[in-house]
């Protein structure tokens, strides 16, 4: 078997024959991948989600069908989690083109002012 970066892995049939295996070669299937941003609560949800869907639509290595989906996930008092879904080409440029998800995703929201939210604790002077 051969990894992500071109090394060569031994598994013994003993170890194969005893485990669930998972095949990522099936073509006619996409492979979905995500990323997830949380964002300030008082910040404008419908844009950071039009933002997210323009973003990964325009990253190469992204399958236009199915199109990206955008879903808020979790809610807080301070923040919005929103988590972008999107479709690969080719399974061995998922880390490459998540990272290019993730780092044009932080300009885009940056450029809009679309703030993150902080995990930073406020202290109440005594």
């Amino acid at each position: 078997m051969t990894t992500f970066s071109d090394e060569t892995v031994m598994i013994p049939n003993k170890t194969i024959a005893q485990s669930q295996i998972i095949i990522f070669s099936d073509q006619q299937k996409p492979n979905r991948e995500s990323a997830t941003f949380r964002i300030d609560y008082n910040q404008n949800v419908a844009a950071a989600k039009s933002i997210l869907v323009d973003v990964v639509s325009s990253i190469a290595g992204v399958m236009p069908d199915p199109g990206p989906r955008v879903l808020l996930t979790e809610t807080s008092e301070s923040w919005v989690v929103i988590k972008v879904f999107y479709s690969v080409t080719d399974f061995s440029m998922k880390y490459r083109i998540a990272d290019q998800v993730i780092e044009k995703s932080i300009e885009a929201f940056n450029g809009r002012n679309i703030k993150f939210a902080s995990t930073k604790i406020a202290l109440l002077n005594p």
